[in-house]
């Protein structure tokens, strides 16, 4: 219901969302990790319903909802390749290279 998924075989609902991928979304989000809890308690049987009535008693929860869903589902490898990201990569910077802005003097202003 949150998110539609890539295809069918990357839907979020057949992928192992709740674990794992919920556990890293909740590293590096901590603060997220109250209201997570909250939401758990919530009978998602009928899940459009149930989404929709969360978001109706409480914006901030459905918010922390839906980030920590997409967070985990863009955190499954499978769905990264389906959509070409690597994930986050380290891009090397030489001590002796500066950004354009910089040799440009764009910051020199602010400098001051």
């Amino acid at each position: 219901m949150l998110l539609p998924g890539i295809d069918a075989e990357l839907s979020p609902s057949r992928l192992n969302l709740g674990d794992d991928r919920l556990d890293e979304v909740l590293v590096a989000r901590p603060d997220l990790a109250a209201s997570p809890r909250e939401i758990l308690t919530v009978d998602f049987s009928d899940a459009t319903e149930r989404v929709a009535e969360l978001r109706a008693a409480s914006t901030e929860t459905f918010n922390v909802l839906a980030l920590t869903a997409a967070g985990a589902y863009y955190l499954d490898a499978r769905v990264r390749d389906a959509i070409g990201y690597p994930g986050q990569e380290p891009t090397p910077v030489s001590i002796d290279s500066f950004p354009d802005y910089v040799a440009e003097g764009l910051l020199d202003q602010m400098l001051a």
